[in-house]
């Protein structure tokens, strides 16, 4: 995490670590990033015993409203990549995008469309 905010300070005006516990394999992450734009993004992060997986990246605009959130919860069974999907307005689609990506964050240039490229299959790298 603390890698991705370094390359890519430019972009990122502050982010904050709101919860971090590993123990062994087993964490729980949560942070906030909030870009240049002033909007946020807030992650969710959580690995279980049996190594599943929870995860969250909930994207506003400066006014907290809803730009995009990436999620796995089991809620939308009959989305083709279920349980991953995410939301867009009040839109559900298909997703197979799991993961936030440092390295897709230089193409965010304060475009919509070129920040909803963020979510990749990469996984962050929080244990830095």
């Amino acid at each position: 995490m603390l890698d991705l905010v370094a390359k890519y300070q430019h972009y990122i005006k502050s982010f904050q670590v709101h919860l971090y516990e590993q123990e062994g394999p087993l964490f729980r992450f949560k942070a906030e990033l909030q870009l240049q734009d002033d909007s946020k993004i807030f992650i969710k992060e959580y690995v279980f015993k049996n190594n599943d997986r929870k995860y969250a990246y909930h994207w506003t605009d400066a006014s907290g409203n809803l730009i995009c959130r990436w999620d796995n919860a089991s809620h939308w069974p009959d989305i083709s990549t279920f349980p991953h999907h995410k939301h867009i307005d009040n839109d559900i689609e298909e997703s197979t995008k799991t993961s936030f990506s440092a390295e897709e964050l230089n193409a965010w240039a304060g475009n919509t469309k070129q920040t909803l490229e963020l979510i990749d299959n990469t996984p962050i790298s929080i244990y830095c």
